[in-house]
Protein backbone atom coordinates (compact mmCIF):
# COMPACT_ATOMS: atom_id res chain seq x y z
CA UNK A 1 0.00 0.00 0.00
CA UNK A 2 1.76 3.35 -0.89
CA UNK A 3 1.06 6.04 1.22
CA UNK A 4 2.63 9.61 1.60
CA UNK A 5 4.49 10.33 4.50
CA UNK A 6 4.85 13.81 5.64
CA UNK A 7 8.17 15.20 6.08
CA UNK A 8 9.97 14.95 9.33
CA UNK A 9 9.37 18.76 9.93
CA UNK A 10 6.16 18.78 9.73
CA UNK A 11 5.36 15.79 12.43
CA UNK A 12 8.01 17.91 14.41
CA UNK A 13 6.00 21.37 13.86
CA UNK A 14 3.01 19.30 14.32
CA UNK A 15 4.04 17.83 17.21
CA UNK A 16 5.30 21.59 18.97
CA UNK A 17 1.97 23.07 18.09
CA UNK A 18 -0.30 20.05 20.44
CA UNK A 19 2.04 20.33 23.07
CA UNK A 20 2.09 24.58 23.13
CA UNK A 21 -0.21 24.84 26.91
CA UNK A 22 -1.17 28.06 24.38
CA UNK A 23 -2.97 26.03 22.20
CA UNK A 24 -4.68 23.27 24.80
CA UNK A 25 -3.81 20.82 22.02
CA UNK A 26 -3.20 17.90 24.62
CA UNK A 27 -5.27 16.61 27.25
CA UNK A 28 -4.71 14.71 30.26
CA UNK A 29 -6.99 12.64 31.98
CA UNK A 30 -6.82 10.25 35.19
CA UNK A 31 -10.08 7.44 35.48
CA UNK A 32 -9.72 6.07 38.31
CA UNK A 33 -13.43 4.89 39.03
CA UNK A 34 -16.60 3.35 37.36
CA UNK A 35 -18.43 6.74 38.18
CA UNK A 36 -15.74 8.75 36.25
CA UNK A 37 -15.73 6.60 33.25
CA UNK A 38 -19.39 6.70 32.77
CA UNK A 39 -18.91 10.64 32.70
CA UNK A 40 -16.53 10.43 29.80
CA UNK A 41 -18.30 8.23 27.40
CA UNK A 42 -19.96 9.10 24.53
CA UNK A 43 -23.43 8.39 24.54
CA UNK A 44 -23.83 7.33 20.67
CA UNK A 45 -20.52 5.01 21.02
CA UNK A 46 -19.52 3.95 24.39
CA UNK A 47 -16.25 4.95 23.80
CA UNK A 48 -14.17 7.20 25.94
CA UNK A 49 -14.51 10.66 24.32
CA UNK A 50 -11.17 12.63 22.73
CA UNK A 51 -11.85 16.16 23.85
CA UNK A 52 -8.49 17.55 21.83
CA UNK A 53 -5.72 16.53 19.05
CA UNK A 54 -4.18 14.15 21.12
CA UNK A 55 -5.71 12.40 24.41
CA UNK A 56 -3.55 11.31 27.53
CA UNK A 57 -5.19 8.67 29.98
CA UNK A 58 -3.88 7.13 33.03
CA UNK A 59 -5.60 4.52 34.87
CA UNK A 60 -4.96 0.95 36.45
CA UNK A 61 -7.67 -1.25 36.44
CA UNK A 62 -10.56 0.35 35.19
CA UNK A 63 -8.53 1.31 32.26
CA UNK A 64 -7.13 -2.32 31.19
CA UNK A 65 -10.41 -4.14 30.70
CA UNK A 66 -14.18 -3.12 29.39
CA UNK A 67 -13.42 0.56 27.86
CA UNK A 68 -12.88 1.18 23.98
CA UNK A 69 -10.77 3.85 23.23
CA UNK A 70 -10.49 5.37 19.48
CA UNK A 71 -7.50 5.43 17.47
CA UNK A 72 -5.57 4.77 20.24
CA UNK A 73 -1.84 4.36 19.04
CA UNK A 74 0.39 4.21 21.94
CA UNK A 75 0.89 2.38 25.52
CA UNK A 76 3.00 2.73 28.30
CA UNK A 77 1.90 -1.08 29.93
CA UNK A 78 3.97 -1.32 33.17
CA UNK A 79 1.69 -3.67 34.74
CA UNK A 80 4.19 -6.08 36.83
CA UNK A 81 2.96 -8.80 39.43
CA UNK A 82 5.23 -11.16 41.01
CA UNK A 83 3.69 -13.55 38.82
CA UNK A 84 1.92 -13.25 35.45
CA UNK A 85 -0.72 -15.58 34.74
CA UNK A 86 -1.79 -15.60 31.01
CA UNK A 87 -5.67 -16.05 31.15
CA UNK A 88 -6.02 -12.61 33.13
CA UNK A 89 -3.20 -10.87 30.67
CA UNK A 90 -4.73 -11.81 28.12
CA UNK A 91 -7.40 -9.42 28.57
CA UNK A 92 -5.42 -6.76 28.01
CA UNK A 93 -4.61 -7.85 24.59
CA UNK A 94 -6.64 -5.76 22.88
CA UNK A 95 -3.74 -3.13 23.28
CA UNK A 96 -2.55 -4.84 19.93
CA UNK A 97 -6.02 -4.25 18.65
CA UNK A 98 -8.16 -4.86 15.69
CA UNK A 99 -7.41 -1.62 14.15
CA UNK A 100 -5.94 -0.05 10.56
CA UNK A 101 -3.09 -0.58 8.66
CA UNK A 102 -2.51 2.80 8.59
CA UNK A 103 -3.01 2.91 12.31
CA UNK A 104 -0.96 -0.02 12.66
CA UNK A 105 2.25 1.86 11.27
CA UNK A 106 2.04 3.90 13.72
CA UNK A 107 1.07 2.16 16.80
CA UNK A 108 3.66 2.33 19.79
CA UNK A 109 4.18 -0.73 22.55
CA UNK A 110 6.21 0.39 25.42
CA UNK A 111 7.13 -1.77 28.52
CA UNK A 112 10.04 -3.39 30.44
CA UNK A 113 12.27 -6.26 28.94
CA UNK A 114 10.65 -8.09 31.39
CA UNK A 115 7.44 -8.00 30.49
CA UNK A 116 8.22 -7.99 27.04
CA UNK A 117 9.74 -11.45 27.40
CA UNK A 118 6.79 -12.56 28.93
CA UNK A 119 4.36 -11.44 26.29
CA UNK A 120 6.12 -13.10 23.62
CA UNK A 121 6.46 -16.08 25.16
CA UNK A 122 2.29 -15.94 26.05
CA UNK A 123 2.26 -15.53 22.08
CA UNK A 124 4.54 -18.29 21.23
CA UNK A 125 1.92 -20.76 23.07
CA UNK A 126 -1.40 -18.98 21.79
CA UNK A 127 0.12 -19.58 17.73
CA UNK A 128 1.42 -23.16 18.69
CA UNK A 129 -2.29 -23.51 20.30
CA UNK A 130 -3.89 -22.07 17.00
CA UNK A 131 -1.59 -24.18 14.88
CA UNK A 132 -2.65 -27.64 16.92
CA UNK A 133 -6.25 -26.15 16.26
CA UNK A 134 -6.11 -25.42 12.47
CA UNK A 135 -4.28 -28.97 11.72
CA UNK A 136 -6.95 -30.60 13.38
CA UNK A 137 -4.73 -32.01 15.88
CA UNK A 138 -6.91 -31.49 19.07
CA UNK A 139 -9.03 -34.77 16.88
CA UNK A 140 -6.28 -36.72 16.77
CA UNK A 141 -3.97 -38.14 19.51
CA UNK A 142 -2.20 -36.21 22.55
CA UNK A 143 0.35 -33.81 20.97
CA UNK A 144 0.83 -31.27 23.36
CA UNK A 145 3.98 -32.51 26.15
CA UNK A 146 3.64 -30.49 29.52
CA UNK A 147 6.77 -30.46 31.19
CA UNK A 148 7.74 -30.43 34.91
CA UNK A 149 4.59 -28.90 36.30
CA UNK A 150 1.95 -31.86 35.44
CA UNK A 151 2.61 -33.90 32.70
CA UNK A 152 -1.30 -33.75 32.05
CA UNK A 153 -2.32 -30.96 32.00
CA UNK A 154 -6.54 -30.07 31.46
CA UNK A 155 -7.73 -27.35 29.20
CA UNK A 156 -9.98 -26.59 31.71
CA UNK A 157 -7.78 -27.35 35.48
CA UNK A 158 -8.42 -25.32 37.85
CA UNK A 159 -4.46 -25.15 37.61
CA UNK A 160 -2.93 -22.60 36.09
CA UNK A 161 0.44 -22.51 34.62
CA UNK A 162 2.21 -18.78 35.02
CA UNK A 163 3.19 -17.88 31.83
CA UNK A 164 6.87 -16.26 33.09
CA UNK A 165 7.84 -19.89 33.96
CA UNK A 166 7.42 -21.29 30.90
CA UNK A 167 9.13 -22.48 28.09
CA UNK A 168 8.05 -23.27 24.63
CA UNK A 169 10.31 -25.57 22.53
CA UNK A 170 9.44 -26.45 18.53
CA UNK A 171 10.86 -27.69 15.80
CA UNK A 172 14.36 -26.10 14.93
CA UNK A 173 14.06 -22.61 17.23
CA UNK A 174 17.22 -21.07 18.77
CA UNK A 175 17.31 -21.11 22.28
CA UNK A 176 20.38 -18.96 23.89
CA UNK A 177 20.82 -16.48 26.83
CA UNK A 178 21.03 -13.10 25.76
CA UNK A 179 22.29 -9.30 28.11
CA UNK A 180 24.32 -11.34 30.52
CA UNK A 181 27.46 -9.60 31.79
CA UNK A 182 30.52 -11.47 32.49
CA UNK A 183 33.19 -11.52 34.81
CA UNK A 184 36.55 -10.22 34.77
CA UNK A 185 39.35 -11.90 32.78
CA UNK A 186 41.00 -13.06 36.30
CA UNK A 187 37.61 -14.78 37.80
CA UNK A 188 36.46 -16.55 34.28
CA UNK A 189 39.88 -16.79 32.65
CA UNK A 190 40.56 -20.57 34.45
CA UNK A 191 36.86 -21.76 33.85
CA UNK A 192 36.59 -20.69 30.41
CA UNK A 193 39.99 -22.58 30.04
CA UNK A 194 38.37 -25.88 31.45
CA UNK A 195 35.35 -25.32 29.04
CA UNK A 196 37.41 -25.01 26.04
CA UNK A 197 39.50 -28.02 27.25
CA UNK A 198 36.14 -30.23 27.79
CA UNK A 199 34.99 -29.88 24.31
CA UNK A 200 38.24 -30.13 22.57
CA UNK A 201 39.00 -33.33 24.57
CA UNK A 202 35.71 -34.57 23.58
CA UNK A 203 35.95 -38.16 22.66
CA UNK A 204 34.33 -37.16 18.90
CA UNK A 205 35.58 -34.14 18.42
CA UNK A 206 38.62 -34.76 16.04
CA UNK A 207 35.50 -37.01 14.15
CA UNK A 208 34.39 -33.83 12.98
CA UNK A 209 32.11 -33.74 9.45
CA UNK A 210 32.56 -31.30 6.53
CA UNK A 211 30.68 -28.54 8.45
CA UNK A 212 32.54 -29.28 11.79
CA UNK A 213 30.04 -31.20 13.69
CA UNK A 214 30.56 -34.35 16.06
CA UNK A 215 28.73 -35.46 18.58
CA UNK A 216 28.68 -34.74 21.97
CA UNK A 217 26.61 -36.80 24.53
CA UNK A 218 23.57 -35.00 26.71
CA UNK A 219 25.67 -34.54 29.84
CA UNK A 220 28.56 -33.23 28.34
CA UNK A 221 26.77 -30.51 27.20
CA UNK A 222 24.82 -30.25 30.59
CA UNK A 223 28.31 -30.15 32.34
CA UNK A 224 29.83 -27.39 29.96
CA UNK A 225 26.45 -25.36 30.28
CA UNK A 226 26.90 -24.92 33.98
CA UNK A 227 30.63 -23.63 33.72
CA UNK A 228 29.29 -21.31 31.23
CA UNK A 229 26.78 -19.89 33.46
CA UNK A 230 29.35 -19.69 36.02
CA UNK A 231 31.10 -16.94 33.97
CA UNK A 232 27.74 -14.73 33.45
CA UNK A 233 26.88 -11.54 35.93
CA UNK A 234 23.28 -10.84 36.48
CA UNK A 235 22.96 -8.31 38.59
CA UNK A 236 21.04 -4.20 38.84
CA UNK A 237 23.96 -2.44 37.77
CA UNK A 238 23.72 -3.95 34.29
CA UNK A 239 19.99 -4.36 33.76
CA UNK A 240 19.48 -7.93 33.06
CA UNK A 241 18.31 -9.61 36.43
CA UNK A 242 15.07 -10.77 34.13
CA UNK A 243 17.68 -12.89 31.99
CA UNK A 244 19.16 -14.94 34.78
CA UNK A 245 17.47 -18.22 33.82
CA UNK A 246 18.38 -18.68 30.10
CA UNK A 247 21.26 -20.81 30.46
CA UNK A 248 19.07 -22.97 33.07
CA UNK A 249 15.98 -22.82 30.86
CA UNK A 250 19.03 -24.44 27.60
CA UNK A 251 19.78 -27.10 30.15
CA UNK A 252 16.06 -27.81 30.42
CA UNK A 253 15.75 -27.84 26.59
CA UNK A 254 18.88 -30.01 26.41
CA UNK A 255 17.37 -32.42 28.97
CA UNK A 256 14.25 -33.42 26.83
CA UNK A 257 15.63 -32.95 23.26
CA UNK A 258 18.58 -35.37 24.11
CA UNK A 259 16.19 -37.63 25.77
CA UNK A 260 14.24 -37.55 22.76
CA UNK A 261 17.69 -38.11 20.32
CA UNK A 262 18.82 -41.08 22.34
CA UNK A 263 21.17 -39.07 24.32
CA UNK A 264 22.96 -37.80 21.17
CA UNK A 265 23.87 -33.68 20.67
CA UNK A 266 25.66 -32.60 17.57
CA UNK A 267 28.11 -29.95 18.76
CA UNK A 268 29.40 -26.78 17.02
CA UNK A 269 32.45 -25.08 18.45
CA UNK A 270 33.47 -21.92 16.91
CA UNK A 271 36.02 -19.39 18.02
CA UNK A 272 37.21 -15.70 17.18
CA UNK A 273 34.26 -14.28 17.23
CA UNK A 274 33.53 -10.31 17.80
CA UNK A 275 29.85 -9.74 18.78
CA UNK A 276 29.10 -6.63 20.62
CA UNK A 277 26.75 -7.00 24.02
CA UNK A 278 24.09 -4.47 22.68
CA UNK A 279 22.39 -3.49 18.91
CA UNK A 280 22.35 -0.52 17.26
CA UNK A 281 18.68 -0.53 18.67
CA UNK A 282 19.45 -0.72 22.46
CA UNK A 283 18.27 -4.15 22.20
CA UNK A 284 20.50 -6.94 23.49
CA UNK A 285 22.22 -8.64 20.96
CA UNK A 286 21.05 -12.18 19.98
CA UNK A 287 22.68 -13.64 17.03
CA UNK A 288 26.52 -14.84 18.10
CA UNK A 289 26.53 -17.12 15.33
CA UNK A 290 27.26 -16.14 12.05
CA UNK A 291 23.71 -17.38 9.38
CA UNK A 292 25.63 -18.45 6.76
CA UNK A 293 28.50 -20.37 8.55
CA UNK A 294 27.19 -21.39 11.34
CA UNK A 295 23.23 -21.24 11.74
CA UNK A 296 22.25 -22.64 7.86
CA UNK A 297 24.20 -25.83 8.38
CA UNK A 298 23.00 -26.13 12.03
CA UNK A 299 19.57 -26.27 10.66
CA UNK A 300 20.62 -29.04 8.20
CA UNK A 301 22.29 -31.05 10.85
CA UNK A 302 19.52 -30.75 13.09
CA UNK A 303 17.18 -33.60 12.02
CA UNK A 304 16.90 -36.11 14.56
CA UNK A 305 18.76 -34.33 16.68
CA UNK A 306 19.87 -31.11 18.95
CA UNK A 307 22.41 -28.48 17.84
CA UNK A 308 24.85 -26.75 20.10
CA UNK A 309 27.06 -24.40 19.53
CA UNK A 310 29.54 -23.48 21.15
CA UNK A 311 31.16 -20.09 20.39
CA UNK A 312 33.66 -18.07 21.95
CA UNK A 313 33.99 -14.13 21.70
CA UNK A 314 36.40 -12.45 22.78
CA UNK A 315 34.83 -10.06 25.19
CA UNK A 316 36.73 -7.27 24.26
CA UNK A 317 35.66 -3.45 25.23
CA UNK A 318 34.29 -1.38 22.92
CA UNK A 319 32.18 2.11 23.19
CA UNK A 320 30.65 3.64 20.35
CA UNK A 321 32.28 6.72 19.01
CA UNK A 322 29.17 8.64 17.50
CA UNK A 323 26.62 7.54 20.70
CA UNK A 324 29.57 7.22 23.43
CA UNK A 325 27.08 4.02 24.45
CA UNK A 326 29.10 1.10 26.08
CA UNK A 327 28.17 -2.16 23.63
CA UNK A 328 30.82 -4.17 24.18
CA UNK A 329 32.16 -6.62 27.17
CA UNK A 330 34.32 -6.85 29.94
CA UNK A 331 37.48 -7.69 28.61
CA UNK A 332 37.50 -11.27 28.79
CA UNK A 333 37.23 -14.05 26.59
CA UNK A 334 34.05 -15.87 27.39
CA UNK A 335 31.64 -18.63 25.88
CA UNK A 336 27.94 -17.70 24.04
CA UNK A 337 26.25 -20.87 23.44
CA UNK A 338 23.05 -21.30 21.08
CA UNK A 339 20.79 -24.37 21.11
CA UNK A 340 18.82 -25.56 17.67
CA UNK A 341 16.31 -28.09 18.60
CA UNK A 342 15.57 -30.99 16.07
CA UNK A 343 13.30 -30.66 13.23
CA UNK A 344 11.85 -33.88 14.65
CA UNK A 345 10.03 -32.41 18.04
CA UNK A 346 6.62 -32.76 18.95
CA UNK A 347 5.64 -29.08 20.51
CA UNK A 348 6.02 -29.03 24.05
CA UNK A 349 5.70 -25.99 26.36
CA UNK A 350 7.93 -26.76 29.51
CA UNK A 351 6.88 -25.38 33.04
CA UNK A 352 9.93 -23.94 34.91
CA UNK A 353 10.67 -22.91 38.69
CA UNK A 354 6.89 -24.14 39.90
CA UNK A 355 8.58 -24.65 43.37
CA UNK A 356 10.75 -22.55 45.50
CA UNK A 357 13.89 -23.03 44.93
CA UNK A 358 13.79 -25.50 42.34
CA UNK A 359 16.60 -25.19 40.15
CA UNK A 360 18.57 -27.62 37.19
CA UNK A 361 21.26 -29.37 38.50
CA UNK A 362 24.14 -32.03 36.42
CA UNK A 363 24.58 -35.27 37.80
CA UNK A 364 27.98 -35.81 38.05
CA UNK A 365 28.77 -39.27 36.40
CA UNK A 366 32.41 -38.86 35.52
CA UNK A 367 33.94 -41.03 37.91
CA UNK A 368 31.53 -43.83 37.56
CA UNK A 369 31.85 -44.11 33.87
CA UNK A 370 35.54 -43.64 33.85
CA UNK A 371 37.20 -46.22 31.09
CA UNK A 372 33.25 -46.64 29.84
CA UNK A 373 32.39 -45.54 25.99
CA UNK A 374 29.35 -43.25 26.97
CA UNK A 375 27.22 -44.39 23.54
CA UNK A 376 27.27 -48.30 25.36
CA UNK A 377 25.51 -47.07 28.27
CA UNK A 378 21.51 -46.78 28.49
CA UNK A 379 21.14 -43.60 31.08
CA UNK A 380 18.11 -44.17 32.85
CA UNK A 381 16.17 -42.71 36.35
CA UNK A 382 15.47 -44.98 39.04
CA UNK A 383 12.58 -44.38 41.70
CA UNK A 384 13.46 -46.35 44.45
CA UNK A 385 16.32 -47.63 46.79
CA UNK A 386 19.45 -48.65 43.82
CA UNK A 387 21.25 -51.19 46.65
CA UNK A 388 17.75 -52.40 47.85
CA UNK A 389 16.48 -53.34 44.39
CA UNK A 390 20.13 -54.42 42.60
CA UNK A 391 22.62 -55.54 44.81
CA UNK A 392 25.92 -53.91 46.38
CA UNK A 393 29.01 -52.93 44.54
CA UNK A 394 29.98 -55.91 42.72
CA UNK A 395 27.09 -58.41 42.67
CA UNK A 396 26.64 -61.23 39.91
CA UNK A 397 23.79 -62.41 38.47
CA UNK A 398 25.34 -64.17 35.17
CA UNK A 399 25.58 -67.91 37.13
CA UNK A 400 21.63 -66.84 38.24
CA UNK A 401 18.97 -69.10 37.27
CA UNK A 402 16.64 -66.06 37.21
CA UNK A 403 18.16 -62.74 36.10
CA UNK A 404 16.72 -59.49 37.59
CA UNK A 405 14.97 -57.21 35.25
CA UNK A 406 14.84 -53.37 34.66
CA UNK A 407 11.85 -52.72 32.27
CA UNK A 408 10.55 -49.66 30.65
CA UNK A 409 7.58 -49.36 28.46
CA UNK A 410 7.76 -47.94 24.98
CA UNK A 411 6.39 -45.02 23.36
CA UNK A 412 6.60 -42.82 20.11
CA UNK A 413 7.90 -39.92 22.34
CA UNK A 414 11.26 -42.02 23.96
CA UNK A 415 11.38 -45.20 21.59
CA UNK A 416 14.75 -43.55 19.91
CA UNK A 417 16.15 -44.17 23.21
CA UNK A 418 15.41 -47.72 23.23
CA UNK A 419 15.13 -48.64 20.20
CA UNK A 420 17.56 -48.31 16.56
CA UNK A 421 15.86 -45.48 14.38
CA UNK A 422 16.10 -44.45 10.27
CA UNK A 423 17.20 -41.24 9.05
CA UNK A 424 13.25 -40.67 7.90
CA UNK A 425 12.45 -41.27 11.44
CA UNK A 426 10.95 -44.89 11.40
CA UNK A 427 11.98 -47.84 13.60
CA UNK A 428 13.67 -50.06 10.99
CA UNK A 429 12.12 -53.55 11.50
CA UNK A 430 13.80 -56.78 12.55
CA UNK A 431 14.72 -58.75 9.50
CA UNK A 432 14.06 -62.08 10.84
CA UNK A 433 10.75 -61.27 12.15
CA UNK A 434 7.29 -61.09 9.77
CA UNK A 435 5.87 -58.11 9.94
CA UNK A 436 1.91 -57.63 10.08
CA UNK A 437 1.78 -54.85 7.20
CA UNK A 438 -1.80 -54.75 7.60
CA UNK A 439 -1.98 -53.37 11.16
CA UNK A 440 0.89 -51.78 11.20
CA UNK A 441 0.36 -48.84 14.32
CA UNK A 442 4.10 -47.99 14.18
CA UNK A 443 5.42 -48.34 17.77
CA UNK A 444 2.30 -49.84 19.18
CA UNK A 445 2.15 -52.74 16.20
CA UNK A 446 0.86 -55.68 18.40
CA UNK A 447 2.23 -58.21 15.17
CA UNK A 448 1.09 -61.08 16.62
CA UNK A 449 2.83 -61.00 19.76
CA UNK A 450 6.24 -60.87 18.26
CA UNK A 451 8.63 -58.10 19.02
CA UNK A 452 9.49 -56.92 15.13
CA UNK A 453 11.69 -53.87 16.04
CA UNK A 454 15.35 -53.96 16.71
CA UNK A 455 17.22 -52.62 19.89
CA UNK A 456 19.95 -50.40 20.27
CA UNK A 457 22.83 -52.30 21.32
CA UNK A 458 24.10 -51.45 24.88
CA UNK A 459 26.05 -52.48 27.07
CA UNK A 460 25.39 -50.91 29.93
CA UNK A 461 22.43 -49.72 32.39
CA UNK A 462 23.41 -46.52 34.41
CA UNK A 463 20.68 -45.76 36.83
CA UNK A 464 20.02 -42.67 39.32
CA UNK A 465 17.51 -41.89 41.47
CA UNK A 466 16.93 -38.37 40.75
CA UNK A 467 17.95 -35.80 38.46
CA UNK A 468 20.35 -33.48 40.71
CA UNK A 469 23.66 -33.74 42.10
CA UNK A 470 22.32 -35.55 45.09
CA UNK A 471 21.07 -38.52 43.44
CA UNK A 472 22.87 -41.78 43.75
CA UNK A 473 24.23 -43.52 40.59
CA UNK A 474 24.55 -46.94 39.67
CA UNK A 475 26.28 -48.34 36.61
CA UNK A 476 24.94 -51.76 35.57
CA UNK A 477 26.34 -54.77 33.13
CA UNK A 478 23.68 -55.89 30.62
CA UNK A 479 23.62 -59.62 30.13
CA UNK A 480 23.84 -60.17 26.05
CA UNK A 481 21.29 -59.36 23.46
CA UNK A 482 20.10 -62.19 22.82
CA UNK A 483 19.27 -63.09 26.46
CA UNK A 484 17.11 -59.55 26.42
CA UNK A 485 12.93 -59.49 25.61
CA UNK A 486 9.96 -57.41 25.03
CA UNK A 487 6.58 -58.06 25.92
CA UNK A 488 3.18 -56.81 24.62
CA UNK A 489 1.20 -55.64 27.67
CA UNK A 490 -0.61 -52.90 26.96
CA UNK A 491 -4.53 -53.36 26.14
CA UNK A 492 -7.29 -50.95 25.39
CA UNK A 493 -9.32 -50.18 28.37
CA UNK A 494 -12.95 -49.97 28.48
CA UNK A 495 -13.31 -46.78 26.18
CA UNK A 496 -11.54 -48.66 23.65
CA UNK A 497 -8.07 -46.15 24.24
CA UNK A 498 -4.34 -47.53 24.49
CA UNK A 499 -2.94 -45.81 27.71
CA UNK A 500 0.49 -45.68 28.71
CA UNK A 501 0.96 -48.07 31.38
CA UNK A 502 3.47 -45.67 33.36
CA UNK A 503 1.50 -42.42 33.55
CA UNK A 504 -2.13 -43.27 31.95
CA UNK A 505 -1.75 -40.61 29.31
CA UNK A 506 -3.71 -41.78 25.88
CA UNK A 507 -1.43 -42.82 23.51
CA UNK A 508 -3.50 -44.51 20.34
CA UNK A 509 -7.45 -44.70 19.80
CA UNK A 510 -8.50 -48.08 18.87
CA UNK A 511 -11.93 -48.03 18.78
CA UNK A 512 -14.87 -46.42 16.71
CA UNK A 513 -17.84 -46.69 15.44
CA UNK A 514 -18.69 -47.93 12.20
CA UNK A 515 -21.07 -47.87 9.00
CA UNK A 516 -21.73 -50.58 7.26
CA UNK A 517 -23.44 -51.49 4.18
CA UNK A 518 -27.18 -51.44 5.29
CA UNK A 519 -25.71 -47.85 7.29
CA UNK A 520 -25.83 -49.50 10.81
CA UNK A 521 -23.60 -48.25 13.58
CA UNK A 522 -21.07 -51.07 13.95
CA UNK A 523 -18.74 -50.60 16.56
CA UNK A 524 -14.88 -51.12 15.66
CA UNK A 525 -12.22 -52.33 18.15
CA UNK A 526 -8.55 -52.73 16.62
CA UNK A 527 -7.26 -55.30 19.10
CA UNK A 528 -3.95 -55.21 17.30
CA UNK A 529 -2.56 -52.34 19.25
CA UNK A 530 -0.18 -52.81 22.06
CA UNK A 531 2.52 -51.50 24.50
CA UNK A 532 5.78 -52.95 24.30
CA UNK A 533 7.57 -53.30 27.35
CA UNK A 534 11.81 -54.12 26.82
CA UNK A 535 13.23 -56.34 29.48
CA UNK A 536 16.38 -55.43 30.17
CA UNK A 537 18.38 -58.31 32.01
CA UNK A 538 20.97 -57.14 34.54
CA UNK A 539 24.45 -58.90 34.65
CA UNK A 540 26.39 -57.60 37.01
CA UNK A 541 26.35 -54.30 39.66
CA UNK A 542 29.81 -52.37 38.47
CA UNK A 543 29.83 -49.26 40.70
CA UNK A 544 27.97 -47.73 42.72
CA UNK A 545 27.91 -43.58 44.13
CA UNK A 546 26.09 -42.76 46.99
CA UNK A 547 25.45 -38.67 46.75
CA UNK A 548 22.58 -38.44 49.39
Amino acid sequence: MNVELPSKDDVLEEVKKILNPDNKGYHVQVVNSDEQVSSLLDEETGELELGADANIFIGGSILDRGITIKNMLCFFYGRNPKNFQQDTVLQHARMYGARSKEDMAVTRFHTTAMIYKILVRMNDLDNQLREWFLAGKDKMETNAIFIGYDKNIKPCSPQKIKASNTLILKSQARILPIGFWTGSNSAIGKTVKKIEFLIENSRNYANQDADGFFEMSKQEVLQILQLIESTYVYDAKHHNQDRKNDVREMMCAVEYCADLSGDKVYALHRTNRNMSRVRANGGWADSPHDGRTDLTPARSKAQDAPVIMFIRQNGEKYKDPVTEVDTGWNNAAFYWPVLLTQKELPPVMYALEQTKGSQVSVVDDTDVLDGINPDEVLKLTYSGDLVEHFGKEGTDYSHSKDFIWETRALKETTAAKYLQKNSDGTFPINPSVKFDVDNDHGIYSRNGNRFPFVFRPYKYLLLSNGRDSMADLMLLELADMDKWKACPEGELDDEGCLRDLDTGDILLHGEDHIMDKQMKKKLFRDDTITQWVVYYPIKKVLRFKKNS
